[in-house]
């Protein structure tokens, strides 16, 4: 502690090479966090369009195959 103009003052040290190294790693480990994040965030997108577009499909397929029922020669009434 140092004193000046009569009050106790904290000397500032400098950051050790341990604390910086803290810090970093910290920082690193955040970072990977966000990474994975982000990661599972796309993989749901892709995941969740993957299984919209099936739906979809399975819903023409079933329409393609009622307009194909009604509109053939077939299944018209003959008198």
């Amino acid at each position: 502690m140092m004193r000046i103009n009569g009050q106790q003052q904290t000397a500032l040290l400098p950051i050790t090479f341990m604390e910086r190294l803290r810090s970093k790693n910290l920082m690193r480990g955040q970072a990977t966090i966000m990474a994975f994040a982000t990661l599972l965030f796309l993989v749901l997108m892709t995941l969740a369009t993957y299984n919209i577009s099936q739906m979809t499909h399975g819903k023409m397929q079933t329409m393609n195959a009622a307009d194909a029922g009604i509109f053939s020669p077939v299944s018209a009434p003959s008198f």
